[in-house]
């Protein structure tokens, strides 16, 4: 993380202790994101508004489900402290890719009933599931590696 500001949001999202006594104010980190999110949550309403010539209030609804998917998919903890802008827009773009497949395949009259808007929530959740299961897997794997290296130094250092 290069940004100043971006080692105190990190900091603050992984431990906040360690963000205190490191010298972090809560209060104003906090508010800084809060307000930063709003900020573009505004923009993009009024770019989305220009777009679509008018405003409606239910636009937008679910759409956090979109949001969580490409923010797990970009590798991002959700428990904090640990992720990337860049691999979280590529997961943005793999999930309108996937989108617009599945309104590319609505136009098929014969797959119109496989690409409903229940069956998109379920394709959706099963590749968050996918992704959590690979996190995992991932992590298990590298701790494992991390516990062979150790014995593997101890080994050496004792023998």
């Amino acid at each position: 993380n290069c940004h100043p500001l971006g080692r105190q949001i990190q900091a603050v999202g992984n431990s906040r202790k360690a963000a205190v006594a490191a010298g972090y104010s809560l209060n104003k980190v906090t508010l800084t994101v809060f307000a930063t999110v709003g900020l573009f949550t505004a923009l993009s309403a009024i770019l989305q508004s220009s777009l679509l010539r008018g405003a409606q209030p239910a636009r937008g609804v679910e759409f956090e489900l979109y949001v969580i998917a490409a923010v797990v998919l970009g590798g991002t903890s959700l428990s904090g402290g640990r992720g990337s802008v860049i691999n979280t827009l590529g997961a943005s773009l793999l999930l309108t890719v996937l989108e617009d497949s599945f309104t590319f395949l609505s136009a098929n009259p014969r797959l119109e009933a496989f690409v409903s808007p229940n069956m998109q929530k379920v394709i959706l959740g099963m590749v968050m599931l996918v992704a959590f299961s690979m996190r995992f897997v991932h992590s298990a794997v590298e701790e494992r590696l991390q516990r062979a290296r150790l014995r593997q130094k101890m080994s050496r250092a004792g023998g």
